[in-house]
């Protein structure tokens, strides 16, 4: 009976150490379940900052590509206006220098026209008299 006792007080002890480490089993376990878990979320969180962060990179390649396209646009552009504005400027002074020619054209025409009246009024006089010779009967 005493080792009947003995032998019963064993089983207890034994009965609860199994249960005690059937407890720790069992949280560790979920411990372990709630570990791969996060692993799980993490890798997946890695996974998607990764790929941002590559698609961030592609993007600001292509912005920094299209930034050296614009600027190369912007110095072909500002050198188109420069030559515009060279050009505008040579086109003022010819047209400055065409309105002088032409003034001065003007002027020239004005004194010989002015020199041209007199001929012109003696040579009306000289062809009126010829033209009334041709008008002029003759009576016999």
């Amino acid at each position: 009976m005493i080792r009947n006792v003995e032998l019963d007080a064993l089983q207890q002890k034994f009965a609860s150490r199994m249960r005690i480490m059937e407890d720790t089993n069992k949280s560790l376990h979920s411990q372990l379940v709630q570990a791969r878990r996060d692993r799980d979320y993490h890798r997946e969180a890695l996974h998607t900052f990764e790929s941002k962060v590559s698609e961030e990179q592609r993007r600001g390649e292509s912005d920094v590509k299209r930034f050296e396209e614009l600027e190369r646009k912007n110095i072909d552009m500002t050198k188109q206006v420069e030559d515009l504005k060279a050009e505008v400027t040579k086109l003022n002074s010819d047209l400055k220098l065409a309105k002088e020619i032409h003034e001065a054209d003007r002027a020239l025409w004005e004194v010989e026209k002015s020199h041209l009246k007199p001929v012109m009024a003696d040579t009306n006089i000289d062809n009126k008299t010829i033209d009334d010779a041709k008008n002029v009967k003759v009576i016999i």
